[in-house]
């Protein structure tokens, strides 16, 4: 994408349609700064595993900077003294990067699966996409009403010079971020949607309900326990503390899971169902470490594959089961680079096999 830079100074409109045209050109060669800042931010952040929050403060940061140096340089190209250039950048731009960063965020947040879908996965890109075209829809006012006042982006045309990609371009860009994005997160809510809409009798719905709840009552139960086993033997500080999050999650996940068996089932959950102790290859092994991670990964795809195939009508059920597969997923990334880095591939099949078996543990 080549840059331009030209000086033309001219009155801006201050209302109308001119006006308008003023502020989208405005806000697409701000939202080309915040895309180069988000993608990286976004993308940095779930490569390496970061939290939700960790991964947004950098997406934030990288958006202001770029956001910041796309219209800095021309700018400085042009030879004005960094100490003009900083006032005019930071007036020019903060506003409208604050209101891009906090639709995007959000949006991205709001998304079931964006912040922690892989980099292969065409989730995290249409969600990103999509959230990146919303936001520069919603700064479009602000830039406006900054613009008729002679604020923002004014202050900028103000020196007459002009830089960065062409707007044309970027809306041209931005228009098919929209449309792959808005596509991708259609198909990925009609593909979660299909089995609570397959024509089953209710019978039929509180059945998977019943055996999902507690299946993943007894699944969630032994990773508890591997996870108190993670917190006293872990060597490493990413096995204690993945223990440590695991108790923490799933054991409020059994306490809801619980509850929501006797809404939807009735009575209590039948106690028969679950596992008893630590595997007996992960309690002796000497690397604990490595035999932790071995087992937790397919153990993390096993949850991950029931809570894909629950099928009901409920709200909260469906959240749950969403959430469970947001979280496992991330963990399950985290797992596969630590043992790709320390261990390569696992050193003997795990008690799950392949992680789509029965429940041995």
């Amino acid at each position: 994408m080549e840059a331009h830079a030209h000086s033309d100074h001219h009155d801006l409109p201050t209302s109308g349609s001119a006006l308008t045209s003023v502020a989208i050109s405005a806000t697409l060669h701000c939202l080309t700064g915040c895309a180069i800042g988000e993608v990286l931010g976004m993308a940095i952040g779930t490569a390496l595993g970061f939290s939700n929050w960790s991964t947004v403060a950098l997406a934030v940061v990288l958006a202001f900077f770029f956001g910041y140096a796309l219209t800095s340089l021309p700018l400085l190209r042009a030879g004005l003294a960094l100490s003009v250039v900083v006032p005019i950048a930071l007036a020019s731009d903060t506003l409208s990067i604050a209101t891009m960063e906090i639709v995007d965020n959000a949006v991205m947040v709001a998304i079931p699966g964006a912040m922690h879908a892989g980099l292969g996965e065409l989730l995290f890109w249409g969600s990103l996409a999509f959230a990146l075209a919303v936001a520069g829809v919603v700064a479009v006012p602000v830039n406006r009403y900054l613009i008729a006042r002679g604020k923002g982006h004014a202050k900028v045309h103000e020196t007459g010079i002009h830089g960065g990609p062409s707007p044309r371009l970027v809306g041209v860009i931005a228009a098919a971020a929209f449309v792959f994005g808005s596509t991708v997160l259609v198909a990925e809510a009609l593909s979660e949607d299909e089995p609570a809409h397959g024509g089953q009798h209710a019978s039929a719905g509180q059945m998977s309900e019943r055996a999902f709840l507690t299946e993943m009552t007894a699944h969630h139960q032994s990773a508890i326990r591997t996870g108190h086993q993670a917190q006293e033997r872990g060597q490493s500080r990413f096995v204690r503390g993945l223990g440590a999050d695991i108790l923490r999650t799933q054991a409020a996940e059994v306490r809801q899971m619980r509850a929501l068996y006797r809404r939807l089932v009735g009575g209590e959950m039948p106690s028969e169902r679950m596992h008893d102790g630590v595997p007996a290859r992960l309690a002796r092994a000497r690397d604990f470490d490595r035999a932790f991670v071995d087992h937790m990964i397919p153990h993390h795809v096993d949850a991950v594959r029931m809570s894909r195939e629950v099928r009901t009508d409920d709200r909260e059920l469906r959240a749950l089961a969403a959430a469970i597969v947001t979280a496992q997923r991330r963990e399950i990334a985290a797992m596969r680079r630590v043992r790709d880095g320390n261990y390569g591939t696992p050193e003997a099949p795990s008690p799950s096999g392949d992680g789509h078996g029965g429940h041995t543990d």
